[in-house]
């Protein structure tokens, strides 16, 4: 899959303990990342994942969850 010119982003929705190696391997293979939270096991992996995005000049982005901020609840409340 990391080989098709026709891919330009992947989400990463493993385990938290294997969120890493496919995030560095698809920034590595060009591709941008899209990981669930928390972004990795150990600050040395989320190190490794972020070298490897500056490496790759691709964006390795972390999905953050806002339905609970009061904002968006009262977003919500008004529709």
């Amino acid at each position: 899959m990391l080989a098709l010119d026709a891919v330009d982003a992947v989400s990463i929705c493993t385990a938290t303990s294997a969120h890493s190696a496919p995030a560095i391997a698809a920034l590595d293979a060009g591709k941008h990342v899209l990981v669930e939270k928390p972004m990795a096991a150990t600050t040395a992996e989320a190190r490794q994942m972020v070298d490897a995005a500056d490496r790759s000049g691709k964006m390795l982005m972390v999905e953050m969850k806002w339905r609970f901020m009061p904002e968006l609840q009262a977003a919500r409340a008004a529709i």
